[in-house]
């Protein structure tokens, strides 16, 4: 039994009932029920109301509803080894590049639009899809001849871009902006209260569609880490590149750690979301199952041979 911890939730929440095992029984404080209906598991630190159905699987996430303050915040992350604290939004001075032309606006007579159009119909991006995520290409300039993809926040606020030539014989395939890419990929298109992918690219994103988030990267963002491990994610699916198995190994075995459902998209050797298709990869995602440690110890010996 956790002492410290207890005595923690019951300055939070105030008496408890032991239950059964390590379950504990305080007082809801969201339908105020005369008897103590919100039970936690001190283990897992899963907690919900027998009463008005609130629960969350992250003593963080109840604390920051009930607005514990941040001395209790910070006593929580002693007992919650991955709990995190997440860090303020950052303002940026990032902007689109000035000979940004966006591809939602049709010019049917004009060659690169067309080129740039009929390009990423190529790679399964529909005009849904342009619109959807603002899409936009450059005629000359730094990124000449490519395909901008922004990055927005929560707030509707442009905080990185990446991008992608749409010339077939080009020589340079990306050349991203000078900024920090601790953001979380497409962060104004995710539902924190469904399912998460996590993929490399934003092409990857745009294909998978719902809920989808892009690295940038093979490398898990700190921004992005922070608000899976605050939020009420139920599942996390990791679709990396074939290339890239030991890295999502060691991504599943993280948020594994920190309690979560986590799920390894197995891709075929070569292949990344976007070559297999929106249909192939939502399929992959669907039959996917849930990693455990045996799992996580077959992949590695398996990388390993």
């Amino acid at each position: 039994m956790n002492v410290g911890l207890l005595n923690l939730l019951n300055g939070v929440l105030g008496s408890y009932t032991r239950k059964t095992g390590d379950n504990y029984a305080f007082h809801c404080p969201f339908c105020n029920h005369p008897k103590k209906k919100l039970e936690i598991h001190l283990v897992s630190h899963k907690w919900s109301c027998w009463v008005c159905s609130a629960k969350g699987r992250k003593l963080y996430t109840l604390f920051k509803r009930v607005n514990a303050n941040q001395e209790q915040l910070q006593q929580l992350s002693q007992y919650v080894p991955k709990m995190v604290t997440p860090t303020k939004e950052e303002r940026t001075n990032i902007s689109l590049p000035k000979q940004f032309i966006p591809l939602w606006e049709e010019r049917p007579k004009d060659f690169l639009w067309n080129t740039c159009v009929e390009y990423l119909q190529s790679r399964g991006v529909d005009m849904c899809d342009i619109q959807k995520y603002r899409l936009g290409y450059c005629e000359d300039g730094t990124y000449k001849d490519m395909i901008i993809f922004p990055n927005y926040n929560r707030y509707g606020q442009l905080n990185y871009f990446t991008t992608r030539s749409f010339l077939r014989n080009s020589s340079t395939k990306f050349r991203n902006p000078p900024h920090s890419k601790n953001v979380i990929g497409f962060e104004l298109q995710v539902n924190w209260n469904l399912p998460v992918v996590i993929v490399e690219s934003a092409l990857d994103a745009i294909t998978i569609g719902n809920n989808s988030i892009p690295l940038y990267g093979k490398i898990i963002p700190k921004r992005l880490k922070e608000k899976i491990l605050t939020s009420d994610v139920s599942k996390l699916y990791v679709a990396l590149d074939s290339d890239a198995r030991n890295d999502a190994v060691e991504h599943c075995r993280y948020f594994m750690n920190s309690g979560i459902e986590v799920y390894l998209v197995d891709l075929p050797n070569g292949a990344d979301p976007n070559s297999l298709g929106r249909k192939r990869i939502r399929e992959l995602i669907d039959h996917s199952e849930m990693m455990v440690e045996d799992n996580l110890f077959e992949l590695q010996i398996k990388s390993l041979l």
